[in-house]
């Protein structure tokens, strides 16, 4: 695999119509990078209300990108048939809909059957999934007018080089996922999940999409678009939140064995969409709409004043001080764990006068940078992860938002190691006859701090918590095994700390956990990681996550002056579960590494020193 690779992430709120602007101010023509003038090795588009009607007269001609999205046929698709046994190949249903489609259009404004047979050809192609073998099932169901027309615009302008790996439609919500053939061809699993946050958590009008790639056994990216709760005030902001929180925990993607999101589970992730984020300069003005209400008219043309003040002067950046998601971020609201946002260098997106260049603003509400791109990386590889740029597209005019972009690259890509979070079966079982000897950590001075209270009130309203140590490198742990109840067979088990019942500031004193990992080397442990989950133990249920932190081994490397230290100390680190923080947790690692062959202590000291703090990442 290349040693770096380019990732670009596209958003945009379509406004709900076809667009007549050309959509390769927002998706670069080719997938050209115009700084490097190298492709994207992948493109992430994620679109919000993006559903539309067709009704625009064809004029003979090739069919090109501006012409499709902007096209307009009135057609009544008919409704799928029901599926029958002796023709279930879904090609064959396709061709039969795009015949029917081509006469009615035919008949209904007299186009001519050549230029339909053109536009059924793009479309056919823009669908066609016999070369991902992935996503095969996602492509059986017959699309709408909206979704052929606009989807066959975008692969016609990234051109031939790039297969659709991932094409989805969530309602009004989409998102689809190019790669170029190279990184196609190397791709070891694709996933896709969704979740619905409007209204009574089932409509589809707000929510996330989400999907996880991987790439040679070894690179593993998350994406997901969203689309949030609207409208300004506090109530509309902790929506937001909750939003947030509803989507990692609705798209949980496998193998996350159900404890951590996908996010978790991925080196690299991207969060984008139509966040809804708004400027708050702290005036109440959540009925503005009302003139009646004097008090919030006023409080409203005040914010108005306050932000074109900065707008004129193009300060964006002293704008953005006001902007919640930062504030969101900046206090651990939502969204811990290590996300970031991209600050915003140019106008804000919203809200804007549909069908004007530039960014003329409605006042109906305050100007705001709703449109973002976020991302994280797991623990200990920040560094590997990298922004490019951050654009808005003020040519783009069919909608009240303007869409962004933003352009990241992944560097040393052989630094990451394969993540395949799986049970304590498939980890290496104990064994005295093994001539490897294990890493021996031993965890000490374990104590939580905050944690969320998961029992009623009528149960005491606290937690009865435990810490297990787990992994999801495959085949890392050395897990000791039990015999199971009534059988012969023996189950290995993750290491766990005792119980400590109706407690939010657990301490484990005098308690210690040995976990034992089969490395040998420095370059053993790169790449590796344990997981800390602290759970509330239920004896009539299962036992329910309060939350997680990941440890990257790789710390317990280093230079041999950090060797020779002994404080090995881990202190506050934040325990997340579904974005939101759950409290923290502290503890102390003795690392003990094996012998050589000779019986004497290994190159490594018996004591080293990985950090005092991991900051509250680590989710």
């Amino acid at each position: 695999m290349a040693a770096a690779l380019s990732i670009l992430c596209c958003s945009g709120n379509m406004g709900n119509s076809p667009t007549n602007d050309t959509l390769s101010s927002w998706i670069p023509p080719k997938g050209l990078n115009p700084s490097t003038g190298l492709v994207f090795d992948i493109i992430l588009v994620g679109m919000q209300e993006a559903t539309f009607k067709v009704k625009k007269k064809l004029d003979a001609g090739v069919v090109d990108a501006d012409e499709i999205v902007d096209i307009d046929i009135d057609i009544d698709i008919p409704p799928p048939s029901p599926p029958r046994p002796q023709n279930p190949d879904p090609t064959t249903r396709r061709k039969s809909v795009l015949k029917t489609i081509k006469k009615q259009a035919s008949q209904a404004i007299g186009v001519t059957h050549n230029k339909l047979n053109q536009i059924s050809k793009n479309i056919a192609t823009s669908y066609d999934s016999s070369e991902n073998k992935f996503m095969k099932k996602s492509f059986n169901q017959i699309p709408a007018q909206d979704s052929k027309l606009l989807e066959g615009a975008i692969s016609s302008i990234l051109g031939n080089s790039y297969v659709p790996t991932v094409r989805h439609q969530r309602g009004e919500m989409r998102l689809h996922l190019y790669t170029t053939k190279d990184i196609s061809a190397k791709l070891t699993g694709v996933w896709l999940a969704t979740e619905n946050t409007g209204i009574a958590s089932l409509l589809a009008n707000k929510g996330g999409i989400a999907a996880r790639i991987e790439i040679e056994d070894r690179l593993s990216l998350s994406f997901i678009s969203c689309h949030l709760e609207a409208h300004e005030g506090n109530q509309h902001y902790l929506g937001r939140i909750s939003n947030l929180e509803e989507i990692l925990e609705g798209t949980k993607i496998p193998p996350c064995l159900n404890l951590l999101d996908t996010t978790q589970i991925s080196h690299h992730s991207f969060l984008m969409g139509d966040l809804n984020f708004r400027t708050d300069f702290g005036e109440t003005a959540n009925n503005q709409k009302n003139e009646d209400n004097g008090e919030a008219h006023q409080a409203h043309q005040a914010n108005l004043t306050k932000a074109f003040g900065f707008i004129e002067k193009e300060d964006f950046a002293g704008l953005a001080r006001f902007d919640e998601l930062d504030r969101m971020l900046e206090n651990s609201e939502g969204l811990v764990g290590g996300w970031k946002s991209i600050p915003p260098t140019f106008a804000p997106t919203f809200k804007v006068q549909k069908n004007v260049a530039g960014t003329t603003y409605n006042k109906q509400r305050v100007p705001s940078f709703t449109d973002r791109v976020l991302y994280k990386s797991i623990d200990n590889l920040n560094n590997l992860l990298g922004v490019l740029s951050f654009d808005s597209c003020p040519e783009f005019t069919s909608s009240d938002h303007k869409p962004v972009k933003a352009s990241f690259e992944i560097k040393n890509v052989d630094a990451h190691r394969v993540i395949k979070p799986s049970p304590p079966s498939k980890q290496f079982g104990l064994s005295s006859s093994s001539s490897k000897e294990p890493l021996k950590l031993t965890f000490s001075n374990i104590k939580c701090e905050g944690l969320t209270a998961m029992d009623p009130a009528i149960m005491g309203g606290k937690s009865d918590g435990f810490v297990q140590f787990s992994s999801i490198s495959p085949r890392f742990m050395e897990l000791p095994a039990s015999r199971k109840r009534g059988t012969f067979k023996r189950r290995k088990h993750w290491p766990k700390t005792s119980t400590i019942e109706n407690e939010l500031d657990p301490v484990w004193a005098g308690e210690e956990v040995v976990v034992k990992l089969r490395v040998n080397t420095d370059a053993e442990l790169e790449g590796k990681f344990l997981v800390l989950t602290v759970f509330d133990e239920d004896n009539l249920s299962a036992n329910d996550v309060i939350g997680s932190v990941l440890l990257n081994c790789g710390r317990f490397g280093g230079t041999e002056k950090e060797k020779e230290k002994e404080a090995v100390e881990f202190e506050d680190l934040v325990l997340v579960r579904n974005g939101m923080p759950q409290g923290k947790i502290s503890f102390t690692v003795k690392i003990d590494w094996p012998l050589e062959n000779d019986g004497e202590l290994s190159r490594f000291s018996t004591f080293r020193n990985s950090v005092s703090s991991v900051g509250g990442g680590g989710g």
